[in-house]
């Protein structure tokens, strides 16, 4: 057995296997602790290098070759740029099509468990007919196959059980049961960590695994771990994201505080006092019924008033995944927009609301386009609260652009914008208030892009400063 870097160079240095042991030469190393990581990017121009080696499938004619070295191809230039919500079903997809195309009854892609003792089938295919991989390989299982594969070494066979060391009780045992007759187990490394293993394997017949071969399968396997990786480390800056954008959301209404609180006092001071006029009017000697149920009726709208202003808070507290789905956003706006009226008249500042009544629905979701709407009038007030502000006028727009979009524009009779930091407002951390965190706008424009849509800002010092969102339609359905 011999060692060789993280990348196994099979063709030109192939190892030469040290026979000391039955078994041992059909195990070689491929990866070390230390061994660099590559990039997906690095993986995918590898593999296309590679496609030129001669002798990957011996014996074949040259159109299967070529073949297969389209197929190749085709399974690496996929994962570049692939959507993360694609990657396990092209992972799937691959190890079929290349199950299929090398007549092999049996593929996998599995991970080790975070004690690396069980390594957990992720992806399988099966030829009709055949019996799937374990979901989970137990050390206690294939103790000496998993072994081998834990310490980066490839596991290769030809000819099952009979290659199969002494030592591989179990192994020889799990071969005769299942029928078995090769099988091919390359460890792979994505993000410096050796925590991936592809697996092929036959039973209807026995099958070489020429080392031309077994690189390109390499390749293919470790562009899957490096597109896992990036999956999941996607998913995770998105759930930060996610994190944040709340945080930034529970600090808006932190600031609008006061507002929650006379929104919510408003009808309930109404029904305290529609309450104690019925309790008049029963108590009289000739009871009005008319007007008894008018105060009821009036109590009952208070009721539902107050608890749409709580409900509408929860849910823009409430950690729950975004979900585009299609919304008039010119009721949007007013719910916004109706929280920032207390504000404004303690600042004195005049609001102006111009919905144009031929908006039509988009898709997107409505506390995300809210907390938008909120953050850009906010930051409005808080330009026009300084001294030298005399007119303090907010307006907010919203109209139908030419293409297919809307258009929302929030503006104010602030101290302005400098033109040079017009572009540097979006970028997180950038920020001109003492207290202020620099990440509201960076969020407010992730929103709006992950809507399909844009925001920039317009502004000249000493005269306003003009915020627009654009957003596209909902498209209709095909009638």
């Amino acid at each position: 057995m011999t060692s060789s870097p993280l990348q196994p160079d099979l063709q030109s240095n192939a190892p030469s296997a040290v026979k000391t042991r039955k078994g041992e030469e059909h195990c070689c190393r491929v990866a070390d602790e230390g061994g660099d990581a590559q990039s997906l990017d690095d993986l995918v121009q590898e593999a296309s290098s590679a496609l030129t080696v001669e002798n990957c499938l011996p014996d074949d004619p040259r159109d299967d070759q070529l073949q297969f070295e389209s197929l190749l191809f085709e399974l690496t230039a996929k994962f570049v740029n692939l959507p993360i919500h694609e990657i396990d079903d092209q992972i799937g997809e691959g190890l079929r099509r290349l199950g299929e195309f090398l007549d092999i009854d049996r593929s996998s892609f599995a991970e080790f468990s975070e004690d690396k003792r069980d390594m957990v089938v992720l992806h399988c295919y099966t030829a009709p007919g055949i019996a799937p991989f374990p979901r989970v390989i137990v050390d206690g299982k294939l103790p000496w196959y998993a072994g081998k594969i834990r310490h980066g070494e490839i596991v290769r066979f030809s000819r099952l059980p009979d290659q199969l060391p002494e030592e591989a009780i179990a192994e020889r045992e799990y071969c005769l049961q299942n029928g078995v007759k090769s099988n091919l187990a390359i460890p792979l490394r994505a993000a410096g960590t050796l925590n991936w293993v592809i697996t092929f394997a036959t039973m209807h017949k026995h099958r070489e695994w020429p080392d031309a071969l077994v690189q390109r399968l390499w390749l293919i396997g470790e562009i899957f771990a490096n597109a896992v990786v990036r999956k999941r480390a996607e998913l995770k800056a998105q759930q930060l994201h996610d994190h944040l954008t709340r945080m930034t959301r529970v600090n808006l209404l932190g600031e609008l505080a006061a507002a929650i609180a006379h929104e919510v006092n408003q009808p309930l001071c109404a029904i305290v006092t529609n309450a104690q006029a019925g309790q008049r009017l029963l108590s009289a000697e000739h009871a009005n019924v008319n007007e008894v149920r008018e105060t009821l009726h009036d109590i009952a709208a208070d009721s539902r008033r107050a608890n749409d202003v709580i409900v509408r808070i929860r849910s823009m507290l409430q950690n729950q995944t975004p979900e585009h789905a299609p919304l008039h956003l010119g009721d949007a706006i007013r719910e916004a927009v109706s929280l920032i009226y207390g504000p404004s008249l303690q600042k004195g500042v005049s609001v102006a609301l111009h919905l144009s009544p031929q908006l039509p629905m988009i898709l997107g979701d409505r506390i995300q386009l809210q907390q938008v709407i909120l953050n850009l009038a906010l930051n409005a007030l808080d330009a026009m609260s300084q001294p030298e502000s005399e007119t303090r006028h907010l307006s907010i727009h919203a109209e139908c652009a030419s293409d297919d979009s809307v258009i929302i524009v929030v503006s104010d009779t602030g101290p302005g914008i400098d033109c040079k930091l017009q572009d540097e407002v979006f970028e997180t951390f950038f920020t001109t208030k003492p207290t202020g965190l620099g990440v509201g706008l960076a969020i407010s424009r992730s929103i709006v892009e992950s809507h399909g849509g844009s925001i920039w800002v317009e502004s000249e010092l000493g005269r306003g400063a003009a915020f627009y969102v654009k957003l596209p339609v909902a498209k209709k359905a095909p009638a």
